[in-house]
């Protein structure tokens, strides 16, 4: 997907976030309803160690990209100041923020799906 073009969701995490492991599971269940309805789900880790995240992506079965955010530029492009976060991305914009961990129904109305 081209970023200024289509629907993208990326949900900013750490492995070791406790948060973050428990909206995982939903997310990687989502993950493959989503991408029927045009949404790309994206994950972008806190600066972990590639090894970490592998491992994560491998625990919980995640089948979306993962990106690594080395030097924390995430705070700066998408104003992710606490994990998890969850931004909406419409045709390159910003279209919903969400801070914290993200429950099946939350996530249904953050895309407008019901």
């Amino acid at each position: 997907m081209h970023p200024a073009s289509g629907t993208a969701l990326y949900n900013v995490f750490a492995t070791w976030c406790g948060p973050c492991r428990e909206e995982t599971p939903m997310l990687a269940a989502a993950s493959r309803r989503l991408i029927a309805h045009g949404v790309h789900v994206v994950g972008i880790d806190q600066g972990e160690s590639p090894a970490a995240v592998r491992a994560f992506a491998y625990r919980f079965g995640l089948s979306y990209p993962i990106l690594i955010d080395d030097d924390n530029s995430t705070n700066a492009l998408l104003g992710a100041r606490v994990i998890p976060e969850t931004v909406l991305v419409r045709n390159g914009v910003v279209s919903e923020i969400y801070v914290g961990p993200l429950s099946g129904q939350g996530l249904a109305k953050l895309v407008g799906m019901r």
